[in-house]
């Protein structure tokens, strides 16, 4: 009988614990949710940049598509800085998305068509180092330490795997071209794994609820993969209608997540 009574009184100590742990994150999430709105605002002219250069894009002009590019990471950084203003951002995390922005900034400038070698590498590296910048705010919290050893073992090869599939997929370009290509979509893995394993340690080993900030970061790096998998494929193997419609709408929607959420994350 006494068995019984401790084990409900547990019971009930547990459930108290995971309500007050909801009732927090909810409250948590509430205040995120209403300072965020006011950052929004600090988005409308991305959002507005964003939506006259896919108009452009769709509409095959060139010119004007060409020009509204090179403004989309400069009025990016408006919500960036507006939340720094607030002291919401970290002054060492406004210094790293700077750069990262800046660094993608670059990368949208060198691969503007027509793209020749030299730009392709150029635009290369500009984003290899903006994914610097972004994996030197994720990996600080990134939590792979206490992921089990098996488990990063078979994460290496299956993106491993990937990477070879992904080589494949765009015509397996040769030479530097090549090399370049398998070490960038390696450093992209190396985003998404800093995203992930966050997720991973909160879900599965502590039992916490998915943090919805972490998750637009998880969104971001995904969709920044796929834009840069569609880009490869048109530059080195042929391009296909509306290819850059596809590159840019996958690519705007993947800079305004990764700025979110690390805005809301840190």
């Amino acid at each position: 009988m006494k068995t019984i009574i401790r084990n409900h009184d547990n019971y009930i100590k547990n459930a108290n614990l995971i309500q007050d742990k909801l009732c927090y994150n909810t409250g948590k999430g509430l205040y995120i949710f209403m300072y965020f709105k006011e950052i929004l605002l600090f988005f409308i002219p991305f959002l507005i940049v964003s939506v006259l250069h896919l108009y452009f894009c769709i509409r095959l002009k060139k010119r004007p598509a060409d020009i509204l590019k090179i403004a989309l990471m400069p009025s990016l950084l408006l919500p960036v800085y507006a939340a720094w203003l607030t002291d919401y951002l970290p002054l060492n995390n406004l210094a790293l998305l700077t750069g990262a922005l800046v660094g993608a900034w670059a990368g949208d400038f060198f691969l503007i068509k027509p793209v020749s070698k030299k730009k392709f590498f150029y635009g290369l590296i500009a984003f290899f180092l903006s994914h610097i910048f972004y994996l030197s705010i994720f990996m600080p919290s990134s939590n792979a330490e206490l992921i089990p050893i098996t488990i990063n073992i078979g994460i290496a090869s299956a993106y491993s795997l990937l990477t070879a599939g992904i080589y494949v997929f765009i015509g397996k370009p040769k030479g530097l071209r090549g090399l370049a290509s398998i070490l960038y979509t390696i450093m992209l893995f190396l985003l998404q794994y800093s995203c992930l394993s966050p997720l991973f340690v909160n879900f599965f080993i502590e039992h916490r609820p998915l943090n919805f900030s972490r998750m637009l970061l998880v969104m971001g790096v995904f969709l920044f993969t796929i834009s840069d998998i569609i880009l490869a494929y048109s530059l080195f193997k042929r391009e296909f209608k509306r290819s850059r419609f596809s590159v840019m709408s996958t690519y705007i929607l993947a800079q305004f997540f990764l700025v979110s959420g690390v805005i809301l994350c840190f």
